[in-house]
């Protein structure tokens, strides 16, 4: 039996036009998969990420969720209330705000007390903004991978928030019992490798302090000089080293 245009009908066309819907179809669903997967992630910024309600101009996250807390980078911008005219805040205001803030959010900074807090940074500009670099704090040691900074607008409203956040871990704290090495060790450790002396005057070496990280070994020993070293603080292994102030 043969067919013509006239008639109709073609098998050809037909499977062709079927596949072309078929197609439709499979890209529609894409598309929508992508558009609930993007609402979801604008919920994880508003919901999970700050659960104060606040206007979020923009918001962005790369976070890696732990038992004990989210760990990675985020910004957020909030959009400023222009619709009156507020007084504005001193200093000592706006610093309060951005405690305030952090103390508030502790879901996400697992901040509960300001003296779990280190400010590394404080700029006041001429605008009357102040912005605010946060070191997180356990047992008075500085945890290295997480730092972040709250911008602060000239009437005490929260205008930008960015930087890291990382877990205190049950191991983590476990690992602050442990015995560490000296910073005298870590002096003669860093100067054998680099085939000197101890007794040597050439201030190769700037400056150290032992510091935590979120993850093993958790404890850390980290050296300012010609060499910039990371070195386990509990069996002295070199985690690494990179040149320092002799470039």
């Amino acid at each position: 039996m043969r067919y013509s245009l006239k008639s109709g009908f073609n098998p050809i066309i037909s499977h062709r036009y079927r596949y072309l819907v078929v197609g439709v179809v499979l890209f529609l669903y894409a598309v929508g998969g992508y558009a609930e997967h993007s609402a979801s992630s604008a919920n994880y910024s508003h919901e999970k990420l700050f659960s104060i309600d606040r206007k979020i101009e923009s918001s962005r996250h790369d976070f890696e969720e732990t038992p004990d807390g989210p760990r990675g980078r985020f910004s957020v911008q909030y959009r400023r209330d222009l619709s009156k005219k507020k007084k504005k805040a001193d200093k000592s205001v706006r610093e309060k705000s951005a405690l305030n803030f952090i103390l508030a959010e502790k879901h996400v900074f697992r901040v509960s007390r300001p003296e779990q807090l280190n400010i590394f940074v404080r700029h006041d500009d001429e605008t009357g903004n102040t912005n605010v670099r946060y070191e997180r704090l356990v047992n008075d040691l500085v945890l290295d991978d997480m730092e972040f900074m709250v911008h602060v607008g000239p009437e005490g409203n929260i205008t930008y928030v960015h930087g890291n956040v990382a877990p205190v871990s049950p191991a983590l704290r476990a690992s602050l019992k442990k015995e560490t090495i000296s910073e005298g060790q870590v002096r003669e450790l860093v100067l054998a490798d680099m085939g000197v002396g101890a007794d040597t005057n050439q201030n190769l070496i700037l400056g150290m302090e032992k510091k935590l990280e979120s993850v093993h070994p958790y404890v850390t020993w980290k050296v300012k000089g010609f060499w910039d070293y990371e070195i386990n603080a509990f069996s002295g292994k070199i985690i690494s080293k990179r040149q320092g102030w002799q470039n």
